[in-house]
């Protein structure tokens, strides 16, 4: 039996590893259009900075997590500062006993569930209009967190969780290389696979179907900048929602090892990508007192940024509920423990597509 994985991200490699568990005997092959397995997660060290490429942290209230943390670190400051409205303690957040639902928005519901002042970090933290996102996105399963916090970074950056899980490939074979084409009988380009994982945002898979097409998505974007030293006033960062820019992170603040000492690491992020991204973000940081001093890394996603709101959620189980041998990941997933959870059953959806094969059912 041949399998294709086509996507080398959290959740194509998440895939992988479970088509090795439950297909012991398959060929396995990943393909990856970029030079690294990981997509949007990555960490690059320079000049004595550490520098994530995408998310800095992973949601430790999740079954997932633990097995990821290799040294995880807490965060220096549990505060963040809420543009115009001042400082919040996000380590002790109460949420009313409410459940979230799919016709519900996510500002109606955080703003009963927490309060009005708590809408702009949720719109934040999950990359959307929070009239426009559903607060289903904060349903599902939570556990308590081993270490008392909401969310853990790693040591050695984010990027080293992709490092750990590659190694447990055993039969996969990685090609890095940019496919073309996927058909709905399983063709990638030139070969023919007996099931694929397409692990690829939904607007860039290289797979025709109206339905992957009409999912609501965004973009976004991160811009780094080497600063002067940052001090605490704002906490780990500050959120906002105006011209494009929906806040910074103060990473050097926020977790140890960072940034050399007597330096700053600040991330903005960008929710619309026009204009001059570094300039725009130049402004924002020199706007709350922070010198920027030279820009270390800018990153871009355009049109690949979930947006769930309801219509997305209606799409969504219907491409899950599709029975070829051709299935899909990340498309309910937002953060790193829900993209690997997303590649896990997108192979257990496959592995009943390929049974019903086998018995002719």
């Amino acid at each position: 039996m041949k399998l294709a994985v086509v996507g080398g991200g959290v959740s194509g490699i998440s895939a992988a590893i479970a088509l090795e568990e439950m297909f012991p005997k398959a060929s396995i092959t990943l393909f990856e259009a970029g030079k690294k397995l990981g997509g949007k997660v990555g960490t690059i060290f320079k000049d004595g900075f550490l520098i994530e490429e995408g998310p800095d942290s992973i949601n430790a209230q999740k079954e997932e997590t633990t097995s990821l943390a290799f040294d995880p670190i807490l965060p220096k400051t549990h505060f963040c500062t809420l543009l115009g409205k001042g400082k919040v303690d996000f380590s002790n957040l109460k949420r009313a006993n409410i459940e979230p639902s799919l016709e519900r928005s996510l500002g109606d519901y955080v703003s009963e569930a927490y309060g009005e002042w708590a809408v702009p970090l949720f719109a934040g933290v999950y990359g959307g209009d929070p009239d426009r996102v559903s607060s289903l996105i904060l349903s599902g399963k939570r556990v308590q967190s081993p270490w008392g916090v909401s969310f853990i970074g790693l040591k050695n950056g984010i990027g080293e969780m992709v490092d750990n899980l590659a190694t447990k490939f055993k039969r996969t074979e990685v090609v890095f290389k940019r496919i073309q084409e996927i058909t709905s009988g399983g063709r990638v380009d030139d070969k023919s696979y007996d099931g694929v994982i397409c692990a690829v945002p939904a607007r860039k898979a290289p797979y025709s179907w109206d339905l992957l097409n009409s999912l609501p998505v965004g973009s976004a974007g991160i811009v780094t900048y080497e600063t002067e030293e940052i001090t605490e006033d704002f906490g780990s960062g500050v959120i906002c929602r105006e011209n494009g820019i929906s806040g910074a992170t103060f990473s050097s603040v926020k977790w140890e090892g960072r940034s050399p000492k007597g330096k700053g690491l600040a991330r903005v992020f960008f929710y619309e990508l026009n204009g001059d991204l570094e300039k725009a973000g130049l402004d924002f940081l020199v706007s709350l007192g922070v010198k920027p001093i030279r820009i270390l890394l800018k990153r871009a996603w355009e049109n690949e940024i979930p947006i769930f709101s309801k219509e997305h959620y209606e799409i969504a189980w219907k491409i899950e509920q599709n029975t070829g041998p051709v299935q899909f990941t990340s498309i309910n997933a937002s953060g790193i423990p829900d993209c690997l959870s997303s590649g896990r059953y997108a192979v257990e959806r496959l592995a009943k597509v390929l049974e019903g094969v086998r018995y002719g059912t």
